[in-house]
Parts: structure tokens; C-alpha cells; sequence
């Protein structure tokens, strides 16, 4: 028999702290940009995904691509299009 005793588990990490998250109960109840009611413990709005505790009011960004970045993904889209057509061109009729 070997007298040591086991090894005691490793501490748990202590919980977040509550001030990092905001209190929901100081959000508004009906979303500012879509008009659609607050459920009782969200943060986010379901239907246009407005983040309630958010600084500027201004709707949480959802994926969409704007600006030079939409541009930028068009013209590589393009590019593999007109690469797409002439190696099918060539390679079907072998021009």
C-alpha cells in the first residue's frame, strides 16, 4: 500500500466578475431600430440583431460585406468566372 495520499483536484477558476456583464433590467424593452419587443433576458434583439447594451445605438453587424470588401470579393468573383470560361472554352473545343 502506498501511504501518499491521492492528488487533490485542481482549483476551479473563479467566476466572472458581475460587473463585466451590463444589468438587463436597464435595457430597453422594445428594440430601437425594429421596434420588436425585448425578451426578458436578452441582450440581443431577435429579429435584427440590435446589441441592447451597446454604446451608440447603432444595429449589431450581422455579416454583411460593405464597402471595398464587397468590391474586392465581386472582382474575385469575376476573375475566377472569366478564368472559369476561357480554360472551358479551350478545353472543349481545344483552341
Amino acid at each position: 500500500m502506498d501511504p501518499t495520499p491521492p492528488p487533490s483536484p485542481p482549483p476551479t477558476p473563479a467566476p466572472p466578475a458581475a460587473a463585466a456583464e451590463p444589468a438587463l433590467s436597464n435595457l430597453p424593452t422594445i428594440c430601437p431600430i425594429c421596434g420588436e419587443a425585448r425578451e426578458e433576458d436578452a441582450q440581443f434583439c431577435e429579429a435584427c440583431g440590435h446589441n441592447f447594451a451597446g454604446e451608440n445605438g447603432a444595429p449589431a453587424r450581422i455579416g454583411r460585406l460593405r464597402g471595398p470588401l464587397l468590391w474586392l470579393v465581386i472582382l474575385g468573383w469575376a476573375i475566377i468566372a472569366v478564368i472559369g470560361l476561357a480554360w472551358l472554352y479551350t478545353g472543349l473545343y481545344g483552341l
